[in-house]
């Protein structure tokens, strides 16, 4: 079992592996888990936040949900964060899909991909992200082989 400050953790993560499409379940599970273990140890969310491979990943959801008051985060917790360019962004994108989106499946493969680069703090990882990407894709071309007339279906599908 997950104690309060991993299942904090969690649920904001869980928000970007999503594109930013559940802000409101996202919220509605830290504010649950924060209601119900007060004091929360922020010290280990911050610890743990930046042992991530992809901390920003941490960092655009809880800082949406701070700016917007949807949970209470102390100010010395956000001041962690990263305020570069890439990161308000990431923060922009989220804002505009935590409570917009349609779901996972209204990103294209592309704008996933971007999306998940911006997460990344350094080249070295981005360039690892794509090396990956491209391995796993060159790698399975009978996988892939169909992945157009797939795309196209679900375009059909879903303006039907």
């Amino acid at each position: 079992t997950l104690g309060p400050e991993a299942l904090v953790v969690h649920a904001v993560v869980h928000a970007s592996a999503s594109f930013f499409s559940f802000g409101l379940k996202t919220a509605w599970d830290v504010r649950t888990v924060l209601a119900r273990n007060e004091p929360l140890d922020w010290q280990v969310v911050l610890r743990w936040a930046a042992a991530l491979r992809l901390p920003r990943a941490f960092w655009a959801p809880l800082r949406v949900l701070a700016d917007e008051q949807l949970v209470p985060v102390p100010a010395q917790v956000l001041s962690r964060a990263p305020a570069d360019r890439r990161m308000r962004r990431l923060e922009q994108i989220a804002r505009a899909r935590f409570f917009r989106a349609e779901g996972l499946f209204d990103l294209d493969f592309v704008t996933k991909t971007a999306l998940t680069l911006l997460m990344f703090d350094g080249w070295p990882d981005r360039a690892g992200f794509v090396a990956g990407k491209a391995w796993w894709r060159l790698s399975r071309p009978a996988t892939w082989a169909a992945a157009a007339s797939r795309a196209r279906r679900a375009d059909a599908l879903r303006q039907g």
